[in-house]
């Protein structure tokens, strides 16, 4: 018998996985999701609506550049906030119907 005629060893079409198996205990992410759109929609609006972007000059108000910066990224982030919350509240629907 010679070495081309050994049967060839079976291929597993899963390989046996060597990371430890972890029981996930599932938290309820659809209340933290919630509350983060919720914070974030608030923090928007509050910089959208409520910031007020301009310094008085003596005669009249110009908008002061800083200020406009700080108004676009307290938006950005209150809609980041949001964007995060409802990526969680979605998670934890896709969960729930597991």
């Amino acid at each position: 018998m010679s070495i081309l005629d050994e049967p060839t060893p079976k291929r597993h079409s899963n390989p046996p996985s060597h990371a430890p198996q972890y029981k996930s205990e599932a938290t309820d992410s659809k209340p933290i999701g919630i509350a983060l759109m919720l914070f974030g929609i608030c923090v928007a609006l509050g910089y959208f609506i409520i910031y007020d972007t301009s310094v008085d000059s003596g005669d009249s108000k110009v908008n002061n550049f800083g200020k406009l910066n700080n108004q676009s990224n307290g938006i950005t982030i209150g809609m980041g906030l949001a964007i995060v919350g409802s990526v969680l509240y979605a998670g934890g629907r896709i969960e729930e119907k597991r």
